[in-house]
């Protein structure tokens, strides 16, 4: 049997990252990419009309360090994990597109000494999102998916909107919004990118009997 998310004959596109070390007094803000991350991010250049470059690297890395920290005190405050813990595993942030192709990107504080005229560094990581190298049958079985909610999930992968996957499967688009948000409770996310970015980043919590004392989060 199959038991891993990507499908062993397609490997995943080269790990893009990102180091930033936010500016703090006489510091400056330095962020390092890999070639990876660097042609990502500069993808496609902005000629022609309605095309859009991305924000400035050391923008996005700015705005990503304020989404993690906005994870990590959500966290904090729903008890999932004790105050100033350090996460030993990078954290959703957002999904991006970079020409035709769509990437989660997660990040994480690097565990080291902080200074007084030093910040802490982070890590961010971005994943690219290949739906036909995506073992479906896997995820469903891990997260217990209906039929329906296995198919919804396979066109969200595929970058499909709520009236295309209404059309695709024969429903009526409040339909389609009702699994959604059935499917964001399973999951424990709240948006369309938050299902995406489980199912292709996370394990589910075992399955315990009743009474017995409940595991923790991954």
């Amino acid at each position: 049997m199959d038991d891993t998310i990507y499908r062993p004959a397609t490997i995943p596109a080269p790990n893009a990252f990102l180091i930033y070390r936010p500016e703090v007094k006489i510091t400056k803000e330095v962020v390092f990419q890999n070639p990876e991350a660097l042609r990502i991010l500069t993808y496609p250049p902005a000629t022609g009309k309605g095309k859009e470059a991305f924000p400035d690297i050391v923008s996005l890395c700015a705005k990503w360090k304020k989404l993690l920290k906005e994870k990590v005190d959500q966290a904090e405050t729903s008890g999932r994990s004790a105050p100033g813990e350090k996460r030993s595993s990078p954290v959703f942030l957002e999904m991006i597109k970079s020409g035709r192709r769509r990437y989660v990107v997660r990040g994480m504080v690097l565990l080291g000494q902080k200074s007084e005229t030093s910040e802490e560094n982070y890590l961010f990581l971005l994943d690219r999102i290949s739906p036909e190298k995506i073992n479906i049958p896997l995820i469903a079985r891990q997260w217990q998916l209906s039929p329906r909610e296995r198919d919804i999930v396979r066109l969200l992968l595929e970058d499909r909107s709520n009236k295309e996957i209404a059309h695709l499967l024969e429903l009526s688009v409040n339909t389609v919004k009702a699994y959604l948000k059935m499917l964001m409770r399973k999951l424990k996310v709240s948006s369309r990118a938050g299902i995406v970015s489980c199912v292709l980043t996370k394990q589910p919590a075992p399955q315990i009997d009743e009474g017995s004392a409940a595991f923790g989060e991954r």
